[in-house]
């Protein structure tokens, strides 16, 4: 924006529908009364105004992620992404609205829009709070998801664990006489395949008395 006591002009790239509805509203009906630097501050509120529908998009969304994860126990296939790019996504409005509140403080208009300004700061005040909000929301959010993945992952993992030490002994039992050797006094015995597949079974019910005892299962 350019200006000076008699003139305003705005650059844009594109259209901008609330350019035209400010002149529409403010400056048409008053053309030879109001002043830029009070088309300024109005224009300052609607660009200011325009963050809060997409801070309260992005806190829905992270309530609705915390339902899918905590209430539902699901988990949307892109969840880890989605968090993060929300996370950097409020972390840049953060930026813009530290900047624009730069802008609007060294703004100088008349003292009839005095108020208007103050609630401007007022309400860049609210939506930098909410920002913050969302993007510390989402980096908890984030650090809580990655913790139960890997709680998960060790579960399963203790889970096989488990298994694999109640299968050790046995394969070795196995192995051993598996060998096929001739001079095995054990493969003579009439009773030395119960035996073994009773010796199997104390010692599978052995380990399973022991990791109850240590509250492993």
């Amino acid at each position: 924006m350019f200006f000076n006591p008699e003139l305003l002009i705005t650059v844009h790239r594109r259209p901008q529908p609330f350019l035209e509805d400010i002149y529409t509203e403010y400056v048409q009906p008053h053309e030879a009364h109001i002043r830029p630097t009070e088309v300024i501050t109005r224009i300052l509120r609607a660009l200011i105004e325009s963050f809060e529908a997409p801070l309260a998009a992005m806190t829905r969304e992270i309530e609705s992620l915390e339902d899918d994860i905590f209430l539902r126990k699901k988990e949307p296939a892109s969840v880890q992404e989605d968090l993060y790019y929300m996370k950097r996504k409020a972390a840049k409005v953060h930026k813009l609205l530290y900047l624009s509140a730069q802008v609007v403080r060294k703004h100088q208009t008349t003292e009839k829009d005095q108020h208007l300004l103050n609630d401007i700061l007022d309400l860049l005040q609210k939506l930098d709070f909410e920002a913050d909000q969302v993007q510390d929301n989402a980096g908890n959010l984030l650090n809580t998801y990655l913790a139960m993945a890997a709680h998960r992952t060790n579960e399963i993992v203790r889970i096989l664990t488990i298994f694999s030490v109640f299968f050790m002994p046995l394969t070795f039992i196995v192995g051993i006489y598996g060998m096929n050797f001739k001079f095995m006094p054990e493969l003579v015995y009439p009773l030395g395949y119960p035996f073994t597949l009773l010796s199997m079974c104390l010692i599978t019910l052995g380990i399973f008395l022991w990791f109850r005892k240590k509250r492993w299962i």
